[in-house]
């Protein structure tokens, strides 16, 4: 596999890349329910080994607040899930239908977010059936 000028051979050689390089952003969110907000991006955060506690604290609090969680409400599930991409920003994101459980308003915010990851230089690959998301992108592929 060739990726980001890398090539990729090997189980523990993809595993590293998808575990330093690649964002997810699913429709089900994949966030973990018994955990706390802080506990779900932190888990994101932690591989970056580089950041002391003190650094990756402020930039937790940093992405929640680029989401409009710094104070956190009810029904916010995919905005941490954003958050989570946005503490280690990648250099890939895969998302699955982000945008399908969202009112018209809040799947702006996440089209928003997507392209200022793109616009930094990450390649976001998005499945969708929203042409609203699929007007976003720069270029289109249709899977019959």
């Amino acid at each position: 596999m060739f990726v980001t000028f890398q090539t990729i051979l090997g189980y523990r050689k993809a595993r590293k890349y998808r575990r330093d390089y690649v964002g997810y952003l699913f429709q089900d969110y994949a966030l973990i329910p018994d955990q706390t907000v802080y506990d779900n991006i932190n888990l994101a955060a932690r591989p970056n080994k580089i950041l002391s506690t003190k650094a990756m604290l402020t930039q937790i609090a940093q992405a929640l607040d680029q989401v409009g969680l710094a104070r956190c409400e009810h029904r916010t599930q995919q905005r941490v899930a954003i958050a989570r991409l946005l503490v280690r920003p990648p250099k890939v994101v895969l998302a699955d239908e982000p945008t399908g459980a969202l009112d018209h308003d809040n799947s702006l915010r996440v089209i928003a977010h997507l392209r200022d990851l793109a616009d930094g230089g990450a390649s976001v690959v998005v499945a969708t059936h929203s042409d609203l998301v699929a007007d976003s992108a720069d270029q289109h592929i249709k899977v019959a």
